[in-house]
């Protein structure tokens, strides 16, 4: 098979002259006719290197602007689905990676799915105070958020137009310090027997430019670069009765999850130190993908090996990802 690729490009090679010669080669009546103007070419996507997203909807979706009148530009950082209803959590429009915001939205957009216009839709700004906000899920009549330190309950919040400063019930303190590139991804709901549990990502600290930043946060049961879940959660759960536990470790970016139909928790994992693409992950219990957070200074991610140096990784003791997908080709930091 090798030897015949090996021909063919050959004979594809060296035919390439005679026939660009045959084509340039003008005949006596075309240096008669006169020069036609060239059309325009239009310009050609490539599409081996642009993503699908940037070519076009794919056939089996229609793509619909439900707000395009809003105020501001949304900048969604999670979203959840209580029948035609969205609540959603925005960053502040004006945020950037040079410093925190706390400006972080709970939006309830109402008819979204059903309305045959925009003026049906109708979209209520319950608070604007919160930190860096990317996970969001309703159990019971309350919602969950979680900010970049924190993760909180809003009792009877679907209830309320307004959800008030200090009203939050704190399940998760000491997430994380101030960094640009660390967030609470989710939320999914995970079942362990009868109970609920959240199910989200820790993202990892890094600097700007890429590299890995040394991060520990004050809690000590938090473990950044990994999935967890928290629970179990009611609606109305006491603080203390929750627990945090996690199902694998070793993520740069989890930007994604999702849990199927059987319990699997998939993670979309983005590019990077450790990562050499993009990756799609369902996740097996108790295993750790690769990349390796700074021990010397930091805490280590959840089941990061203990005897591996953590500057350099190793690829020993690690679970490869399910499906890659490369960077600019596949996907652009998915989620």
């Amino acid at each position: 098979m090798r030897a015949l690729i090996l021909t063919l490009c050959f004979l594809i090679s060296a035919s390439a002259p005679q026939l660009a010669t045959a084509q340039d080669a003008p005949s006596h009546e075309s240096r008669e006719e006169k020069k036609k103007p060239k059309a325009k070419k239009k310009p050609r996507v490539d599409k081996t290197a642009t993503p699908a997203a940037y070519i076009a909807v794919h056939p089996l979706f229609a793509l619909e602007d439900i707000a395009p009148t809003y105020r501001e530009p949304l900048k969604i950082g999670g979203m959840c689905f209580v029948g035609d209803t969205i609540y959603a959590t925005s960053l502040a429009p004006d945020r950037t990676d040079q410093a925190p915001f706390r400006k972080g939205k709970i939006l309830r957009i109402e008819n979204a799915t059903r309305a045959d216009s925009e003026k049906k839709v109708k979209i209520t700004t319950l608070c604007d105070w919160l930190y860096e906000p990317c996970a969001i899920a309703v159990v019971g009549d309350s919602i969950y958020v979680g900010e970049k330190d924190r993760i909180i309950r809003f009792d009877d919040g679907i209830n309320k137009d307004t959800v008030k400063k200090g009203s939050e019930v704190v399940l998760l303190d000491g997430a994380s310090s101030a960094n640009f590139h660390t967030y609470t991804i989710g939320f999914e709901h995970y079942k362990k027997g009868k109970d609920t549990y959240l199910c989200g990502n820790f993202t990892t600290a890094i600097v700007l430019g890429g590299k890995r930043d040394v991060m520990t946060p004050s809690n000590p049961k938090v473990h950044r670069g990994s999935t967890f879940i928290l629970g179990p959660v009611t609606g109305s759960e006491a603080p203390e009765s929750v627990t945090l536990e996690y199902l694998a470790g070793g993520y740069r970016t989890p930007n994604g999850i999702e849990i199927g139909p059987d319990n699997d928790v998939w993670v979309a994992d983005n590019q990077g130190i450790f990562n050499p693409s993009n990756e799609l992950i369902r996740v097996e219990n108790g295993k750790f993908y690769g990349h390796f957070l700074h021990t010397e200074k930091g805490r280590a991610a959840a089941y990061q090996p203990t005897n591996v140096d953590s500057r350099t990784g190793s690829p020993d003791n690690q679970t490869p990802a399910t499906v890659h997908l490369p960077q600019g080709i596949v996907a652009l930091s998915p989620a």
